[in-house]
């Protein structure tokens, strides 16, 4: 997060469609530049769909 927050400041992450982020989406700051992630990088991971299936 780039900036400055007050403490208590709530983000909401937010991926593209077709991605997901894989652990909780509401981030509370809680002052000093630290977040309730713990510094665990932001990241969204492309979703998976197996539309067709072959048995071989």
């Amino acid at each position: 997060m780039m900036g400055s927050q007050q403490p208590g400041t709530v983000c909401n992450v937010v991926c593209n469609n077709g991605y997901r982020f894989p652990g909780n989406t509401q981030l509370t700051c809680y002052g000093n530049g630290i977040w309730s992630n713990n510094g665990v990088p932001l990241v969204c991971t492309g979703t998976f769909r197996l539309f067709e299936y072959y048995q071989f």
